[in-house]
């Protein structure tokens, strides 16, 4: 008989069974979710890590891929909570609603007064608009925060309160959920707030904090992150867990319940490790430590008194020709494997041997002056209709309100539409230009304006008017003078009498309905007064002038560029021509030469394109983009000498939208020979700045070497630059060294000091390094400006180089700091010469100003805030700074904290 090899099988297979499912429960017992035996296993093999070394922690390498995953797995962790909020919210905003028709009579109108107020974002409807003036913007974020503080006051009394009704209590419960909620929102994608998750930089942190937590015996079950989700949110339970876990699965594929909870235990653990370390005030932000005014001084100090720094500079280029030898075999060796495949990058001091990718760029120029569009604004403004009806301008008002739309009709049945749109324009900015907040008139001083000629000869101010009368009844019921008169005089009592003003003048008692007043009074009192400008018949060849030059500057070389796009990226488009850049080249070149011949724009040197080929780094020197390098350093002159390593990223990249929750994806530009606008977005007027069209003609390919003796020269270079760097150190020791000798006063240094240093290279005066002063932020805030590095001297300054000068910059005088740039070009010699004090007559200065025109000083009020959130930060770091100390953290990636794509 033939062996059959199934009889094998067949003799034992209930033996063969067993084993099969205990080997399945097996591999489910160790299969739990994140950090499983699937995951450690394999890491502890070394093999699941991968890409550079970015830290050695404890001993052990902490490489790129490990850091992707913490911020991977905490990205998932916050989407689920932020998901978990969402739901709940929805939840619990339509179980309020239900319930305020049965609260009590006694607390309905707290309850509803919430309801209505989170519509708007705690402002009343009626003030929205006057957050985009930037004189009431203070006014209105203070009602905001005080409608807040009233809601939050009212709630609290409900709960409270002795024995209330159940419906009460439920809902003044449901309704702090809500507002805490609202008043602490999530920010930068994050629920778990005091551990951010920008870059590789904030993992690391983070993969420090659960080594910690390892180390304190932190652990929690599935069961256990389930019970810290749901005391997270009121009435969380089974249905919003699975919400919520759906959300995160549309996003992430293959996700399982036990991966998020593994990466959520993470979140806790990590939570719980650092309350452990700092105490929960220090990282729940909801719940900021005190600090008394002495601390506040302290801080005050700390952040705003300005070190004085003057640095010498000993450049890396200066030693090279003081490297003897060559390097040896595997030196080179080294050096090629390193910097094979890595393009150069000028801020970057790692090997870099690749061939970048290199671009030809044309270009071309409109600027609106051209003869061409000059003959066709002419032709365009010649065939307006001369004729028109100035009666209409006697008594139609070319302002918005209700008389302005009825008496518009006439306007615009007037022929010469063009002069009249034109002159409307020109008379409404005129308007506002006179009356730019002119000062306020006091009590009784005689008005500015003889209100009846301008309530009869001014028919806008009729509509203004009216327009009042219908906001409030301070003005119902008058004539039109008597009425322009009563909001003069309203003008007058608002400001020095804003309690009696309603009853003097007869109008609202309550003082709300007088405010509202008051601030539309405010707006419209300007324009009232105002001059008028000429009217239309005398202003009739101004007005042709400037409907010309809107053709000139504007609708024609607009239209015409446009045009010119569309046209070129259709040619391209119907010729198929994918990335073959001679096809899009034989498509789209005829219509770009007929478009520069028409124009004559070569007659006038506005086209042009690169004198040669350049890689992104180096196209900021292409002689023939001169005029483009002009045009982008120009808003980004304030950046230093930095601004223009941005300009070649113009034409080398391009960014494609992403799918929700991920980030955007830049790739490589293919634009070859279609137009698009350049720097500016979208084409504008052109009467202050000409229009750049731009277009890529030619591309060299990226290129790695394959052999080593195809960059020699280069992978000598990079040695002896390693060489001279080592030298430059030491110079810059031996000259930290000599300043140590001196006399540590700022006359002393200020003398000796640069002759000192002159021998070694230049130096230079760095502005004072500090928070600096305050400045003010969004409608009422204040905070502290970050440093400004001086980039005209420091071009690429190091994290560590900042973060040294910030923490020395109270030391004595004569303190010393070595550093190296970003790329390692120069090396730095710091000296601490001088310091501007801060006193406590300064800070009261600032934080027990006087109150101005009746308003709370926002800088007293927000600044404690501000300090307790500064020394939470510091208190964080300091945390951090030991936590690297313990794990003996080392080789720490200059490029770890650089935000990643």
């Amino acid at each position: 008989m033939a062996y059959n090899p199934f009889d094998f099988f067949r003799r034992n297979q209930k033996t063969l069974f067993a084993f099969l499912t205990v080997f399945i429960m097996i591999m489910f017992t160790l299969s739990f979710g994140a950090n499983d035996f699937f995951q450690w296993f394999p890491k502890w093999l070394g093999t699941r890590s991968s890409g550079d070394v970015m830290a050695v922690v404890d001993g052990g390498k902490v490489r790129a891929s490990d850091l992707d995953d913490i911020q991977k797995q905490r990205t998932i962790a916050n989407r689920y909570m932020l998901a978990a909020a969402e739901n709940t919210n929805a939840k619990l905003s339509g179980e309020l609603a239900k319930l305020i028709p049965v609260v009590s009579e006694a607390n309905r109108g707290t309850i509803a007064e919430f309801a209505t107020l989170r519509r708007t974002g705690f402002i009343p409807e009626q003030f929205l608009q006057f957050l985009d003036n930037p004189q009431l913007q203070q006014f209105v974020v203070g009602m905001q925060r005080d409608n807040i503080t009233r809601v939050r006051e009212g709630l609290n009394r409900i709960v409270t309160a002795n024995s209330p009704k159940p419906e009460d209590l439920d809902a003044a419960q449901l309704a702090q959920a809500l507002l805490a909620f609202d008043t602490n929102p999530p920010r930068q994608g994050l629920y778990f707030t005091d551990a951010p998750n920008a870059n590789r930089g904030d993992a690391l942190d983070f993969l420090l904090w659960r080594k910690k937590a390892d180390q304190l015996g932190i652990a929690f079950t599935r069961e256990d992150v389930e019970q810290l989700v749901d005391s997270e949110f009121l009435r969380f339970d089974s249905v919003e867990r699975a919400r919520a876990l759906s959300a995160v699965a549309e996003e992430r594929r293959g996700l399982n319940a036990g991966d998020v909870y593994g990466y959520l235990a993470d979140e806790f653990r990590v939570r719980a490790a650092q309350q452990a370390v700092l105490g929960a005030s220090f990282v729940r932000a909801d719940t900021p430590p005190p600090l008394s005014p002495d601390q506040q001084f302290a801080r005050f100090q700390e952040t705003t008194e300005a070190a004085k720094w003057s640095v010498a500079t000993l450049p890396v280029s200066d030693f090279t020709n003081q490297v003897a030898g060559a390097p040896t075999p595997q030196e080179m060796t080294d050096i090629f494997r390193k910097g094979q495949n890595i393009e150069p990058d000028p801020s970057q001091s790692r090997p870099a041997l690749k061939k970048p990718r290199e671009l030809k760029v044309g270009w071309l120029e409109v600027t609106g002056k051209e003869p061409y569009y000059v003959a066709a604004a002419n032709e365009a403004v010649a065939k307006i209709e001369p004729a028109v009806d100035v009666a209409h301008l006697l008594v139609a008002p070319l302002v918005g309100g209700p008389l302005g739309q009825v008496a518009g009709v006439g306007v615009t049945a007037a022929p010469d539409k063009l002069l009249l749109a034109e002159y409307a324009r020109y008379k409404q900015a005129e308007i506002k230009k006179s009356a730019a907040w002119p000062p306020a008139p006091r009590a009784f001083e005689p008005r500015k304006t003889d209100t009846t000629a301008a309530s009869l000869a001014r028919a806008e101010h009729a509509a203004a008017l009216v327009g009042l009368a219908a906001a409030t009844p301070l003005t119902a019921g008058l004539s039109v003078q008597l009425r322009a008169e009563r909001i003069d005089d309203t003008y007058r009592f608002a400001t020095p009498l804003p309690a009696l003003a309603p009853a003097l003048l007869g109008g609202p008692t309550d003082l709300a309905s007088f405010v509202m007043l008051d601030l539309v009074t405010r707006q419209q009192y300007p324009e009232l007064v105002a001059p008028q400008p000429p009217p239309l018949s005398a202003m009739r060849e101004t007005m042709a002038a400037r409907v010309r030059e809107t053709f000139q500057f504007s609708t024609l070389p607009v239209d015409d560029m446009e045009k010119l796009m569309t046209d070129t990226a259709k040619a391209v488009a119907d010729a198929n021509t994918g990335t073959n850049k001679e096809q899009r080249k034989a498509a789209a070149k005829p219509i770009l030469d007929a478009f520069v011949a028409t124009r004559k724009l070569a007659d006038l040197s506005q086209v042009g394109e690169s004198a040669g080929f350049a890689d992104i780094h180096s196209v900021n020197r292409d002689p023939g983009l001169e005029k483009l390098r002009t045009r982008f350093a120009g808003p980004h002159a304030a950046a230093g000498g930095a601004a223009l390593d941005n300009f070649g990223r113009v034409f080398f990249k391009d960014t494609l939208p992403a799918a929700r929750g991920m980030p955007a994806r830049e790739v490589d530009s293919q634009r070859f020979f279609t137009p698009r606008t350049y720097p500016e977005p979208s084409i504008g007027d052109l009467t202050s700045q000409s229009q750049y069209l731009v277009w890529l003609t030619d591309e060299v390919p990226a290129a790695a070497s394959r052999r080593m003796e195809e960059v020699k020269d280069q992978i000598e270079a990079v040695w002896r630059r390693q060489k001279a760097r080592e030298l430059a150190k030491a110079a810059a020791e031996k000259l930290a060294a000599e300043v140590a000798k001196l006399k540590p006063d700022a006359a002393t240094l200020s003398k000796e000091w640069p002759d000192l240093a002159k021998a070694y290279g230049p130096v230079f005066a760095m502005p004072p390094l500090a928070g600096t002063p305050l400045k003010p932020v969004g409608a009422a805030g204040y905070d502290f400006e970050q440093y400004q590095w001086p980039r005209e001297f420091i071009k690429y300054p190091s994290r560590k180089m900042a973060e040294e000068l910030m923490e020395l910059r109270n030391k004595p005088f004569g303190t010393t700091v070595v550093d190296a740039d970003q790329p390692e070009n120069a090396y730095y010699v710091f000296v601490l010469a001088g310091r501007s004090d801060q006193l406590p007559v300064d800070y009261a200065n600032v934080a027990y100003a006087p109150a101005v025109s009746g308003a709370e000083n926002p800088a007293g009020e927000q600044l404690p805030t501000l300090f307790v959130n500064q020394a939470r930060r510091a208190a964080i770091d300091d945390a951090l700074a030991l936590l690297r100390s313990e794990y003996n953290l080392q080789d720490e990636d200059p490029k770890l904290r650089e935000k990643q794509e």
